[in-house]
């Protein structure tokens, strides 16, 4: 069964929805930049550097998004799956609601103003060289930060559980 593909044409997608195979693909990497239909059972969607401007929705199983190095401002409700989240180098100026499952995220290099809710155990936040002038709550289970680059003045880092700031 075929389960990842490589779009490089808009034919090549529209033939795509033709074969049986379209249900099973769970990974998609694109190169070229045309409307999109997203296989449902989709997990992983690499659309990284087409300065794409907009996202389709997304499918619910998604576990991986790459829309890094686009001309994107928002993106689309994100689904509960999601686990990895790069985003970095866009125009966005909020982020939706972020999955509880999420563990990973890299939005730096945006226009963000403030960021969302952060998940009880995301793991690595990455949020410079935005506009930032402060941080959600931080969790334990945080391991990296990078929020240089913003306009924070004031990190409480009675936030932050003391001994895993170094």
């Amino acid at each position: 069964m075929i389960t990842r593909t490589w779009a490089s044409s808009h034919q090549m997608l529209n033939d795509a929805t033709n074969y049986d195979f379209f249900e099973s693909i769970e990974a998609v990497n694109i190169q070229g930049n045309f409307e999109l239909v997203l296989p449902p059972h989709l997990k992983i969607l690499n659309c990284y550097g087409l300065h794409i401007a907009n996202l389709p929705p997304l499918p619910k199983t998604l576990q991986i998004l790459n829309c890094c190095n686009n001309d994107l401002t928002h993106l689309p409700q994100l689904p509960d799956t999601l686990e990895k989240l790069y985003c970095f180098n866009n125009h966005l100026e909020d982020l939706p609601r972020l999955p509880k499952k999420l563990d990973t995220l890299y939005c730096s290099c945006n226009s963000l103003n403030k960021l969302p809710e952060l998940p009880e155990h995301l793991k690595i936040l990455c949020c410079a060289y935005n506009n930032l002038t402060e941080l959600p709550t931080l969790h334990n289970d945080l391991k990296i930060v990078s929020c240089r680059f913003n306009k924070i003045e004031n990190i409480g880092w009675d936030m932050m559980v003391k001994d895993k700031i170094k």
